[in-house]
């Protein structure tokens, strides 16, 4: 398996950013939440899922806010971001090609 250095700094931020959110507005901001991360891989790509659950009931956000640029410019020439905001927690859905 190998990513590029752009593409692990890339990811990265992406991390950083799912972290800060989940801490603060997610489901790490209380006692009961966790989050959820899988992490699958082919031989041409890695598709990582990042789920929230047990934190405070979520809505539709603006997700044309600066993290969710952020994160889709992070891996934007290696992969893909999708955000899901739904009730149970927010989903991320990040695909990466290999080199």
């Amino acid at each position: 398996m190998a990513l590029s250095a752009p593409a692990v700094q890339g990811l990265g931020l992406v991390f950083h950013e799912l972290l800060t959110n989940a801490t603060r507005y997610g489901a790490l901001s209380n006692e009961t939440g966790y989050v959820e991360v899988r992490i699958e891989r082919s031989l041409a790509s890695i598709a990582i899922n990042w789920k929230e659950r047990g934190g405070p009931l979520v809505g539709e956000e603006d997700i044309s806010g600066f993290g969710t640029k952020l994160m889709s410019k992070a891996v934007a020439a290696n992969g893909t971001v999708k955000l899901s905001f739904l009730p149970d927690g927010l989903e991320c859905h990040i695909d990466l090609t290999l080199n």
